[in-house]
C-alpha cells in the first residue's frame, strides 16, 4: 500500500461499527453447557452496539487486488512499430480521501487527488516517450473511501520500434505526497514477416457475436487479473446439480497478424490451473473475413471453480502447414461472487439452524441437539438463543442474526466448486463463524506452481490463520493448526 487513509478516522469507525464482529463468538459462548448457562459477557457486549456489522464488509477485503499494472501488445498502425497499451488500476482503499463540502449545498463528499507520470527509458537509459495527467475522484460516502471491489482505471498508449524498453511508473498522492513508483522491463519484438502473429492476450467481458468495435472500446472492459463472476447453478435435471457451479462472464481478446482473407485458423484453447495442469481444453476454426483478425474467446462453461486459471492459446494454418505455428499465454484470476441475501439463504437449508453450532456448543449437548426430534430440536435452538439474547428488549436477537449472517455468507463465498462439502464446513468458514471477519487478509493468488494462501489477521483477539489451497480446487485448508 502506497497512501493511507486518516488513520485516526479510519481506527475510529472500524471500532464503532466493526468491533463487535471482530470478537469471536467461540471466545464468547460457553461450550460445555447447552441450556443452563446463565447471560455472560456476550449480552452485555452486544447490547452497548445498535447492530452488528455487515458481513460484506469481509467481501470487500478478498476483492479485487489494490494495485495492477499491466502492459499489452499489439500491432501498431505506423509501419514498423508496436503498439503498447498501459493499463492501471487502483481501489479507492489506497487513496488518500479528504472530506469535503459541495459547492452547492451541504452535502459531504470525499475527495482524492493523485497524478499518474509514465516515461518510456531506451536500453542506454535515454528517455524516449512519456505520459503525465492529473485525477481526481469524488465519492459521497466514507463507506466508499474503503472500496475494494471497483478498480479506478489509467490508461496510456505508445508507439515503439522493436527494442528493448523500460517502463517506469510514479503514482503521486497529491495532498500527502506520498508516492508509488515502479519499473518493469519491456521486450518489444519485431513480427517476422508472412508468419503468424499473436497480440497480448486481454482478459474482458464476453462481446457480442460480431465485434464491430475498435480495439480501443474493446480494451475499456479491461479486468486486470481479478475476474468477480456469479455462481451459475446448473439444471436441476444434471446429475449432483445441488452441488455443481458452473462460472460464466469471463472472455479472452486477442488479435492475429499474418493470417490472409479466406483462409482458416485452427485455435487450439487450453484453461490451466495453478499447477498448469489443464482443466480444460478444445478446439476453434475461425474463419478469417478481415485482417488483423480480431477475435474473442468466451469462457462461458468452462471455468468451474475459483483461483488462479492460466488461458494458453496456440494457433496454425489450417491448410498445409508449413508455417509455424505462434502461441502466447495469459493469467487471471477468478472469485465467486457471495449471494447477499443471507435469510433466504439460510431458509432454503433445513440443516443451517443447528449443524453450525457445533462450532460452539461441544459434545454431548450437541449430540442431544442432533439426535432429538424435529420439534423438540426447534425448541432447544430457540431456548439457547433467547438465554444468549444481548438485549431481550429489542426486536430480534442480534447476536442470533450475526452468527446465521456468518453461516450463510461461510455457506456461499467458500463453497468450492468440486468439493463435497457446504462452504460453511471449510476450514474458512469454520473460522470466520468462530470469529467473524478478519481485520486484514494477506494473499497470494497469481503465481503459477506456488499454491494460493490467505492470511487472516484479528490483531484484537492476538489471532492469525494461514490457509492454503493445496489442491488448486478453492477448498483453503488451514495449514497453522
Amino acid at each position: 500500500m502506497f497512501i493511507a487513509k486518516n488513520f485516526l478516522e479510519k481506527k475510529l469507525r472500524k471500532h464503532s461499527a466493526a468491533h463487535f464482529r471482530f470478537v469471536g463468538l467461540m471466545c464468547l459462548l460457553p461450550a460445555a453447557c447447552f441450556l443452563l448457562a446463565p447471560q455472560n459477557a456476550l449480552g452485555q457486549m452486544a447490547s452497548s452496539y445498535a447492530r452488528p456489522a455487515a458481513a460484506v464488509d469481509f467481501d470487500q477485503t478478498i476483492g479485487m487486488p489494490p494495485y495492477v499494472f499491466r502492459t499489452y501488445q499489439f500491432a501498431a498502425a505506423p509501419p514498423g512499430k508496436i503498439r503498447v497499451e498501459i493499463f492501471i488500476g487502483m481501489v479507492n482503499d489506497i487513496l488518500q480521501f479528504v472530506k469535503i463540502s459541495a459547492d452547492s449545498s451541504d452535502e459531504t463528499q470525499y475527495r482524492a487527488q493523485y497524478e499518474v507520470n509514465i516515461i518510456i527509458w531506451d536500453k542506454q537509459k535515454n528517455p524516449v516517450d512519456s505520459r503525465n495527467w492529473k485525477r481526481e475522484l469524488l465519492v459521497k460516502s466514507f463507506d466508499a473511501t474503503n472500496d475494494r471491489k471497483k478498480l479506478n482505471l489509467e490508461h496510456a498508449a505508445f508507439d515503439l520500434p522493436p527494442g528493448e524498453y523500460e517502463v517506469a511508473l510514479e503514482i503521486t498522492d497529491r495532498d500527502t505526497g506520498k508516492n508509488l513508483r515502479e519499473r518493469r522491463p519491456l521486450k518489444l519484438t519485431a513480427p517476422e514477416e508472412k508468419q503468424l502473429q499473436l497480440s497480448s492476450i486481454v482478459f474482458t467481458n464476453p462481446a457480442p457475436p460480431t465485434i464491430a468495435a475498435p480495439r480501443d472500446s474493446l480494451l475499456r472492459h479491461f479486468a486486470a487479473i481479478t475476474m468477480n463472476l456469479p455462481v451459475i447453478p446448473r439444471p436441476q435435471n444434471e446429475a449432483n446439480a445441488s452441488n455443481a457451479r458452473d462460472l460464466v462472464g469471463a472472455a479472452a481478446y486477442f488479435e492475429i497478424y499474418g493470417a490472409t482473407a479466406g483462409e482458416k485458423l485452427q485455435l487450439h484453447c487450453q484453461l490451466l490451473d495453478w499447477r498448469r495442469q489443464v482443466q480444460e481444453e478444445w478446439k476453434e476454426t475461425l474463419q478469417v473475413t478481415e485482417t488483423p483478425v480480431r477475435h474473442v474467446v468466451d469462457f462461458a462453461g468452462k471455468i468451474k471453480q475459483a483461483g488462479l486459471h492460466t488461458f494458453n492459446l496456440t494457433v496454425q494454418h489450417d491448410a498445409e502447414a508449413k508455417q509455424k505455428d505462434v502461441a502466447a499465454e495469459g493469467s487471471f484470476q477468478v472469485q465467486i461472487n457471495a449471494e447477499q441475501n443471507y435469510p433466504a439463504v439460510a431458509s432454503e437449508n433445513k440443516t443451517l439452524p443447528y449443524e453450525p453450532l457445533r462450532y460452539i456448543v461441544k459434545g454431548a449437548e450437541y449430540k442431544r441437539l442432533v439426535e432429538t426430534s424435529d420439534a423438540a430440536r426447534d425448541s432447544l435452538i430457540a431456548a439457547f438463543w433467547r438465554q444468549r439474547d444481548p438485549d431481550p428488549a429489542a426486536a430480534g436477537n442480534q447476536l442470533q442474526e450475526e452468527f446465521y449472517r456468518r453461516v450463510a455468507f461461510a455457506d456461499k463465498r467458500f463453497a468450492a466448486a468440486n468439493a463435497d462439502k457446504s462452504g460453511w464446513e471449510s476450514d474458512r468458514g469454520r473460522i470466520y463463524i468462530k470469529y467473524g471477519p478478519p481485520r486484514e487478509v494477506h494473499h497470494q493468488f497469481a503465481e503459477q506452481g506456488a499454491a494460493p494462501y490467505e492470511i487472516w489477521l484479528y490483531p484484537d483477539l492476538d489471532l492469525s490463520f494461514i490457509f492454503r489451497d493445496k489442491a488448486g480446487s478453492g477448498d483453503f485448508e488451514l495449514v497453522n493448526r
